[in-house]
């Protein structure tokens, strides 16, 4: 738990479907548009630059997720109506220090420094 990164909730985000219709990444539709960037933190048992690594998070239920998206740069996650605890893993699968530098941002509006897009 100390790992993790506790990320506050966008008040203004809708829930995140109208059943059974996942609405959070439909931004025509009122979807989720702030987000946070996160990197994995360099340590002995951590990351290096470069290095495959996957971002989890924690919704506000305790249910846990793994993005199954290589990454290897930081990531924008997007903020919902609920707090979100976010984690990291290595390519080992064990898990990693994790720190946002506090950059916020709104999709459409984000400057180039606020992370890459994976490219599948």
């Amino acid at each position: 738990k100390e790992q993790m990164v506790p990320i506050a909730a966008d008040p203004k985000a809708c829930k995140k479907s109208w059943f059974p219709i996942p609405r959070f990444h439909m931004p025509r539709f009122g979807g989720w548009s702030q987000y946070v960037v996160l990197t994995p933190g360099r340590c002995a048992r951590g990351w290096i630059p470069g290095e495959t690594w996957y971002i989890g998070w924690v919704d506000a239920n305790d249910n846990c997720f793994v993005s199954r998206v290589p990454l290897t740069t930081s990531v924008r996650m997007l903020r919902g109506p609920e707090k979100t605890k976010f984690f990291a893993l290595n390519h080992h699968h064990q898990q990693i220090s994790l720190f946002s530098n506090l950059r916020f941002g709104e999709t459409g509006k984000a400057p180039p420094e606020h992370a890459v897009l994976p490219q599948l």
